[in-house]
């Protein structure tokens, strides 16, 4: 069965995988998978790294697509919540193999195609926004990413972080702040370099 119609919704399709229609996760996957790309580019700066944290978020949200709830959330936000635990996985293991490898002495060839690679995630993002979100502690540019650069509402920015709305709100008003402040300051700092 092809399901090329954006009008099924995505709980119809998740309760189709769930009562034995396979082919109904495929459309799922077409749906979703470009965000929870960018959205672990964004985090892991990574295309390679990205590309399997998506892979691997697909095939778990499929294990655990009966405990997907449509009232606590779209399936979109359930499934950046199961790349954001994966992500942060990531960040542990390779803080532990740094580790070892620091006490081994090994050192890890730089990734030169990374640094050729034109990241698709920060493509339209200005650079100087892209900077400024850099510079913001992580839990609040994840936020700050969210809402302004994918456009998520808080309730799937609380349930994909994990945190409760207030929270969400807090931490994207509290960034928000902040790169307005710091980009305002660039602004005026390079308006009188040019002397405007």
């Amino acid at each position: 069965m092809v399901f090329r119609n954006d009008a099924t919704a995505d709980g119809d399709l998740v309760t189709l995988v769930v009562t034995g229609n396979p082919s109904a996760y495929g459309e799922l996957y077409r749906r979703h998978k470009d965000v929870v790309f960018k959205y672990v580019l964004y985090r892991t700066g990574s295309p390679e790294e990205a590309a399997d944290i998506t892979a691997e978020t697909f095939t778990v949200a499929l294990k655990r697509l009966y405990n997907y709830k449509p009232e606590k959330g779209t399936f979109q936000s359930w499934v950046l919540g199961i790349a954001s635990n994966l992500t942060k996985k990531f960040f542990r293991r390779r803080t532990v193999e740094a580790k070892y490898r620091n006490k081994l002495a090994i050192t890890t060839p730089p990734d030169l195609l990374e640094e050729f690679v034109d990241i698709a995630a920060y493509k339209t993002v200005h650079p100087h926004l892209k900077n400024a979100l850099d510079a913001l502690p992580r839990s609040t540019a994840e936020t700050a990413w969210l809402r302004v650069v994918l456009g998520f509402s808080y309730q799937d920015i609380a349930h994909i972080t994990g945190v409760t709305e207030a929270t969400a709100r807090k931490r994207v008003s509290r960034g928000l702040q902040t790169l307005k402040q710091k980009l305002a300051s660039e602004y005026t700092l390079l308006s009188e370099l040019l002397g405007n």
